[in-house]
Order: C-alpha cells, then structure tokens, then sequence
C-alpha cells in the first residue's frame, strides 16, 4: 500500500515508517511537490494520481469541515489522524511512530478485508514515564 503523509507531520516519521515496513511506501509531501497546498486541493491532486491509498495527517479536523470531509471520500482514499504528542524532536517522532507501529497492520486489515476506505483517528501509546518504564532499585 502507498502511503502519504501529510506536511504537517516530520519527514522523520515518514523514513521511519519507510524503515519498519518496507512492503509499504511511504511519501511525505515535501518529495510529492504538494507543500503549501490547501487540503482540499492537494486531496484532489492525490486522487487525480491514483496512486495513493492512505493519507496520514495530524490534521484531525479535517474529518469535521464538511468540503474537507467530501474530498476524502470522493478521492477513495483511506484517512488517518493523529493528534501530535505533547513533545518535541526526536521525542514526539517515537511516539508517533510507536502509535502507528501498532495501528498500520490493523488498518490494512480492515482496508483488504472491506475492500473500503478507512477512516480512523490512530491514538498515542501511554507516555506517562509509570506506563512505559519501571525502574528497579
């Protein structure tokens, strides 16, 4: 499946996601030429290509302004949202990348199974520090 992530999200994520699931492609709108493009325009850009089965975006508003919302369905592509974890760098990269390491797999399941777009919002893993490490003394 061919990937595309939207410029509001690291090109970091992108060639991590490139990385960890190499039967996928993964194109980041600064290498489609798409950067600056208003949403509803590089959607129907994406769709006229036809060769983009996912969009990835943390614009998760998308989904509730009625022309944006259209686009996407009209163009049969699936829609993922996320909403930036609360850091920075490096950090904010691995959470979403962890997010999506364990949403990836369960979406192209529900896309092959329904033979359907998918319209999902991927939710972080706990980053609280008590929920991901316990330190022994």
């Amino acid at each position: 499946m061919k990937f595309f992530v939207d410029e509001n999200t690291s090109p970091a994520f992108s060639a991590a996601m490139k990385f960890m699931f190499p039967q996928h492609e993964f194109e980041h709108c600064n290498d489609a030429g798409l950067s600056g493009a208003v949403d509803t325009k590089m959607i129907r850009e994406l769709s006229a290509r036809g060769e983009v089965d996912v969009l990835i975006t943390k614009d998760v508003n998308q989904w509730s302004v009625a022309e944006e919302q259209r686009e996407i369905r009209a163009s049969c592509m699936s829609w993922l949202a996320h909403r930036d974890p609360p850091f920075s760098g490096p950090r904010q990269v691995s959470f979403l990348t962890a997010a999506y390491l364990s949403a990836i797999d369960l979406v192209t399941a529900q896309i092959s199974t329904t033979g359907r777009p998918v319209y999902a919002r991927v939710n972080h893993v706990p980053h609280d520090p008590t929920q991901r490490v316990k330190f022994f003394a």
